[in-house]
């Protein structure tokens, strides 16, 4: 696909970091392939992110629509509403890329998604990097048992050829129009946590998800220098972790006896 048949709406999801948000819009405003539309979704930060965003002349440009919610719904409302949003934009654009506040996008990002086009494969991913150079491979992964939906991240090894995964982090995904509008939007309920793993799984559905290798995405997030994920201490989010992962392997695993045991476990003691 020549670049400019490649039509697409960005949006991002934003809460309390308006510096890194600010980053994350100029690398899209500054692409070789221009978006059609930036849909900011700002779940309900206290850090004055409007008031920065005006400050930067961000919400000065055309391309950017800014929506500042009246209550934090999580990253899954915010992704959820994000879409909804997008989809439904009376413009003529066939893609939607999906990304948090801290990812910033290389200059030729959506270009060197463009020349990677298939016509059978209707989403794309590109690599994600962290401030220091290193690949960030938890971002990209394969299902290598569907019966209890076990996961593998690519190993850096591959990221010298384009490759196909299954599971897609909503850092810098890129779907097409037509597919968000078969499969829906992804789980609000989710809060946090999950969304993303679930709403690859529903694409997988439809199409393969290709990750293009030289379409590049920095991902600014503070990781130890000898880990590749983010190191956390066990705090409330992990309710929802366990809680999705359950839900998403009641809806997506290949083993029925699981499902059901599941659906046992959520019926009595989740829902």
């Amino acid at each position: 696909m020549e670049p400019s048949e490649f039509k697409y709406v960005c949006v991002i999801v934003t809460f309390n970091r308006k510096e890194k948000l600010v980053d994350s819009v100029y690398s899209l405003l500054d692409q070789s392939v221009v978006p059609r539309k930036v849909v900011i979704i700002d779940n309900h930060s206290t850090d004055n992110t409007m008031g920065y965003l005006e400050d930067t002349g961000v919400l000065k440009n055309p391309i950017i629509d800014y929506f500042q919610l009246d209550k934090n719904i999580g990253g899954s409302g915010g992704f959820y509403e994000g879409l909804r949003r997008a989809v439904s934009l009376n413009l003529d654009f066939d893609w939607i890329s999906v990304s948090d506040d801290d990812a910033v996008f290389d200059r030729d990002f959506f270009r060197n998604v463009s020349s990677s086009y298939q016509p059978n494969i209707l989403a794309y991913t590109g690599s994600v990097r962290l401030e220091d150079g290193r690949l960030q491979v938890s971002h990209r992964r394969r299902v290598t048992n569907y019966n209890y939906l076990h996961e593998k991240f690519v190993d850096e090894r591959q990221y010298d050829r384009n490759f196909m995964i299954d599971i897609a982090s909503f850092v810098g995904l890129v779907v097409s129009r037509s597919v968000v509008k078969k499969i829906g939007l992804p789980r609000k309920d989710f809060f946090i946590w999950y969304d993303d793993i679930e709403y690859s799984l529903r694409i997988r559905e439809y199409t393969k998800i290709l990750n293009v290798v030289n379409a590049e995405i920095t991902h600014k997030t503070e990781v130890p220098s000898n880990d590749y994920h983010t190191q956390y201490t066990p705090d409330w989010r992990e309710y929802y972790g366990i809680r999705n992962r359950l839900i998403t392997l009641r809806l997506h695993t290949r083993n029925h006896v699981i499902t059901f045991f599941i659906f046992v476990t959520l019926s009595f003691h989740l829902v």
